[in-house]
């Protein structure tokens, strides 16, 4: 990897860390907005808070390695700053895609420590290992990756247009 790529993946993982951090108040506000959610359950503590802070650690660390690779297969350091903005824009999709998935195999792997030390105090959220894939998975991309991704996609652009714009004129 050159340090130009891994510079765009740089730039990715700020835009995602910028972009996360931004969307904590939004969902703050969303949450004051849908009241009749129980703030006291287990499912509300591990989806709730911890994809705020599973996505505030984890979507720069997705971004940078989905940046670096995005850009070493599309974008060449002589590309015109519009490549550069579409590979931005992909990496932010691969980016809100794999934040999500990743974060219900932390679920599950979760789970499956808990039920490794099982008490009849504890009990299990989900059915099944599909279901809780499934329903964590959908529940990231619907309230974190739609969400961040609005604020995310356009920081992308600019970002990457920004960067790309830079590093061509540093050519000439």
């Amino acid at each position: 990897m050159s340090r130009y790529e891994v510079g765009a993946g740089t730039v990715a993982a700020g835009t995602a860390l910028v972009a996360a951090v931004l969307y904590v108040p939004v969902l703050r506000f969303l949450d004051i907005l849908y009241t009749g959610l129980p703030r006291t359950t287990e499912l509300y503590f591990f989806l709730y808070f911890g994809l705020i802070f599973y996505a505030l650690i984890l979507a720069p660390l997705v971004a940078l390695i989905a940046g670096t690779v995005v850009w070493r297969c599309v974008v060449s350091p002589s590309s015109s700053p519009t490549r550069g903005a579409i590979a931005s824009v992909a990496s932010a999709v691969v980016t809100m895609l794999l934040v999500p998935l990743l974060f219900s195999l932390l679920i599950l792997a979760r789970e499956y420590i808990r039920a490794a030390w099982w008490t009849p105090e504890t009990y299990q959220i989900f059915i099944s290992t599909s279901q809780l894939l499934v329903v964590v998975t959908y529940g990231g991309l619907l309230y974190w990756s739609l969400r961040a991704g609005v604020i995310l996609m356009p920081l992308s652009v600019i970002a990457g247009w920004t960067y790309q714009r830079r590093h061509q004129h540093r050519k000439l």
